[in-house]
């Protein structure tokens, strides 16, 4: 089991900040929003808002799954396969998300529209990015 498996989120944060070489002051800038929000999310005071998990993700070259998640990823369902073939699906794999879709798992069976619209609420904030 990693040695980061009972991180919170914001030791985890944290971590991925200082392994890219980035203080607070720096990851706040490269993602537009004031220093005091970045360290809020460090102290586990508040989490950041979906669209700005890709932001942060893409800043610290990483995953926006590996700021959550350290456990190894069940099979994706059917639906996720079947959803990553779409054009949205394929726009999230670009931005890194298939992997935090593959996490999911609703009290219902997901669908293809639960992926996208969970999709194009985190793609929100690489929209922003890319233009």
């Amino acid at each position: 089991m990693s040695d980061h498996a009972n991180e919170t989120f914001g030791q985890r944060l944290r971590r991925l900040r200082q392994a890219a070489g980035l203080d607070i002051d720096q990851l706040a800038g490269e993602i537009g929003i004031d220093a005091s929000v970045c360290e809020a999310w460090e102290r586990d005071e508040t989490k950041p808002h979906a669209s700005t998990l890709v932001d942060i993700s893409e800043t610290l070259n990483c995953s926006v799954h590996a700021l959550f998640e350290q456990r190894p990823l069940e099979p994706p369902t059917a639906a996720l396969l079947q959803f990553l073939e779409t054009p949205l699906g394929k726009r999230a794999e670009r931005h890194g998300l298939a992997p935090i879709l593959q996490t999911l798992r609703p009290e219902r069976p997901p669908t293809v529209a639960l992926y996208n619209a969970i999709t194009t609420v985190l793609l929100e904030g690489a929209e922003r990015a890319d233009s």
